[in-house]
């Protein structure tokens, strides 16, 4: 695991490590719990707008550490190719970024969820009946079956559309173009909880679905830049 940390901060600055380590988080639950405030206690509406935003985030600050990774004109992978560890540096930097983005996707919503909850319970002044006011507090359609369930789908569509748009992001190196990209896969998550089926009534199905695919997109983005190095190196 040690090994594995000392590839990805290669590609990484103390500056993207402490936005994305420790500003991010910071920034993310003061933002839900303000939108929380002057939303007039919609909490689910909130863990939404939080599980559409972090994909955004991700794909523009991919830019940071591998920017057109995928491109076949690239040069930043030439350095790599005079080592023979190079090779395994890269792939451990690109499956430790892909683990990163599950458990940011299940830190984030899960800290904003326990926020919100606490800001819930302390703006009701009273710590009876806590259960009572979280619940009120998540007015989700299907969480009266339990918030666990909604939250498990939360994550893993973020997660799943975090990977995709980095994937999509890194053929090209140019900053307009990730947000483009990150608004792309925000607008089809907010499609997906519209247009599939029974999203909220299924939360559990539709949540291993998109972790499922979030897997084999991830995967897929670590084959392409192992393949391209494995092709430039004939």
């Amino acid at each position: 695991m040690r090994k594995a940390m000392k590839s990805y901060f290669v590609f990484t600055s103390r500056l993207y490590r402490l936005a994305m380590f420790l500003l991010l988080p910071a920034a993310g639950a003061g933002i839900c719990v303000w939108t929380y405030s002057v939303s007039g206690g919609v909490g689910g509406g909130v863990l939404m707008a939080a599980a559409l935003v972090l994909p955004v985030v991700e794909t523009v600050s991919d830019g940071w550490v591998f920017a057109g990774i995928q491109r076949s004109e690239t040069s930043k992978l030439d350095y790599l190719k005079t080592s023979g560890k190079g090779r395994g540096v890269m792939k451990r930097a690109l499956i430790v970024d892909m683990v990163r983005k599950l458990v940011f996707s299940a830190g984030i919503i899960g800290l904003c969820y326990v926020c919100i909850g606490l800001s819930a319970v302390l703006s009701q002044g009273r710590t009876a009946g806590t259960a009572e006011a979280v619940r009120e507090a998540f007015q989700i359609r299907g969480a009266e079956e339990g918030i666990g369930a909604v939250l498990w789908c939360l994550i893993m569509s973020s997660f799943f559309f975090s990977v995709l748009g980095t994937f999509l992001s890194r053929y090209g190196n140019l900053i307009w173009l990730n947000l483009m990209v990150g608004y792309g896969v925000a607008a089809l998550e907010v499609a997906a909880a519209v247009f599939l089926p029974g999203f909220f009534l299924y939360p559990y199905v539709y949540g291993a679905v998109f972790g499922l695919l979030g897997l084999c997109v991830g995967a897929l983005a670590v084959w392409t830049v192992m393949g391209r190095m494995e092709r430039s190196l004939r």
